[in-house]
């Protein structure tokens, strides 16, 4: 086993460091948020209420705190929530707490972005049927 005064100067391949220098840029372009428009049907002088709520309260909603964020988020998955058929499994509550209990608040917000993503996208299960 190498003494750790050997590996502390051992130089790491440029390789390794240009994939670590790769690794960081790419996690920073997707940490960044992007513009309003990039994700509704926002027109620029469309005079709609993503004009005004982007005049308001910035083009990546910079003017609101994570909390508001969060109330907004909760408002509207609860209104399309509502909009669709079917129930909701009991175990889906149960899973739902563990998340909440055993999970990061860094996860959490992960599973929700995964969550938006797959809803967005039509990555969902079909509905299951009981009869």
């Amino acid at each position: 086993m190498p003494s750790k005064k050997a590996t502390a100067t051992r130089k790491r391949s440029p390789c390794l460091m240009q994939m670590e220098i790769y690794q960081l840029s790419m996690r920073r372009f997707y940490q960044m948020s992007k513009p309003l428009g990039y994700y509704t049907a926002y027109t620029p002088g469309d005079n709609s209420l993503l004009e005004r709520l982007q005049e308001e309260y910035g083009s990546t909603f910079e003017k609101m705190t994570k909390r508001e964020k969060l109330v907004i988020l909760t408002v509207l998955a609860s209104h399309i929530g509502c909009q669709l058929e079917g129930d909701v499994r009991g175990q889906i509550f149960d899973v739902a707490k563990q998340m909440r209990d055993e999970l990061s608040l860094s996860d959490q917000a992960g599973i929700m972005e995964a969550i938006i993503s797959q809803i967005r996208w039509g990555q969902n299960a079909e509905p299951i049927h009981h009869s």
